[in-house]
């Protein structure tokens, strides 16, 4: 079968998005969701001997899964790939997203808060109708660490982006 361009683009781009870190990192925490929900299960589930038996061989089979995943992720950091944790974030940074620079409001375990609209900074300008916002009027949210980019530090911040520092 003789491939179009775009086969080889299209099968090029699945292949990258499913091996991207990110996307590792975000199948990690649906498969340790589905972990704690299957030793739940177990250990409080009205599991006939052999559902009982079918669970903890999916369950055994997940964690194999999982401690690949985790192998690979930890591999890709070695070759200097950046995975974003609680301990490189302090609240008052700024985070890169795919829209821009938001500022963090606290830093959870597995997400980062950030302001909805009032500290948003954009790449590479400033938009002065973001910056003039009210701070009531924006609304925090929650992101999850697989989905940040890069950061800056607040002080970092104010220099590269004056005309929206406090």
């Amino acid at each position: 079968m003789i491939e179009t361009k775009h086969d080889i683009y299209a099968g090029t781009v699945i292949y990258k998005t499913r091996e991207s870190i990110r996307a590792k990192l975000r199948r990690i925490e649906q498969l340790e969701a589905r972990e704690r929900r299957l030793e739940r299960l177990l250990v409080f589930g009205s599991c006939r001997a052999d559902e009982r038996a079918a669970v903890s061989a999916t369950l055994a089979r997940l964690r194999e899964t999982l401690d690949h995943l985790r192998d690979q992720v930890a591999e890709a950091e070695d070759f200097g790939v950046k995975v974003w944790r609680p301990s490189d974030f302090a609240d008052g940074d700024f985070a890169l997203l795919g829209d821009g620079w938001s500022e963090v409001i606290s830093v959870n375990k597995k997400t980062l808060t950030i302001s909805g609209l009032s500290r948003r900074l954009s790449t590479p300008r400033v938009s002065a109708a973001v910056g003039a916002m009210e701070p009531g009027h924006a609304r925090h949210r929650r992101i999850p660490y697989h989905r940040v980019y890069d950061r800056i530090s607040a002080e970092d911040a104010r220099q590269r982006f004056p005309d929206v520092s406090p």
